[in-house]
């Protein structure tokens, strides 16, 4: 997670218009750039402290929850690095918590829609058993392929989202 802009000279050549015939207007020709801070006009507090509040905003490319794991990753490698201090880092505002819970929810509908779905197979085949007689080695080899399946589609949902959260404890 290296910005692009990590030099003041890259910020001032920032484009920020450009025409057809090849005419650009950079941020450097109409403002001011420079490395400096600006006199504190507003207090971000958290539990009663003094905090400082960092958006993160990911790429349109990218995905929210490896957008989320890397932004954990990193506060881990930052928290480490200051383990020192009486800093304390909180993640807030995780959009990517809603996301899994969706994902959590369609999971679960799908799961029960599938086992409805071999409950409704089991009475049919139950009738052409009957009615043929040899059905049971096929519905059994259904059965336990569709099992199977399943429980892969379960164990790659929950693996990727495993040891990635902290939720208040060391990373």
């Amino acid at each position: 997670m290296i910005s692009e802009l990590d030099s003041i000279d890259k910020i001032r050549d920032l484009i920020i218009r450009g025409t057809f015939e090849g005419t650009v207007v950079r941020l450097g020709q109409l403002a001011s750039v420079k490395d400096d801070f600006e006199e504190n006009t507003t207090i971000v507090k958290f539990n009663g402290h003094e905090g400082v509040r960092l958006n993160v905003v990911k790429k349109s490319e990218s995905s929210i929850l490896d957008s989320n794991i890397e932004v954990v990753n990193e506060m881990g490698k930052i928290k480490a690095s200051m383990s020192d201090s009486d800093i304390e880092f909180i993640l807030m505002d995780d959009e990517s918590e809603s996301v899994r819970d969706r994902l959590s929810l369609i999971s679960m509908n799908g799961l029960i829609g599938f086992i409805l779905i071999l409950y409704n197979a089991f009475y049919i085949f139950k009738f052409f058993k009957w009615l043929m007689g040899c059905c049971r080695y096929s519905f059994q080899f259904l059965l336990y392929t569709a099992f199977s399946l399943l429980c892969r589609l379960y164990n790659q949902q929950h693996d990727s989202s495993r040891n990635y959260y902290c939720y208040g404890y060391d990373c």
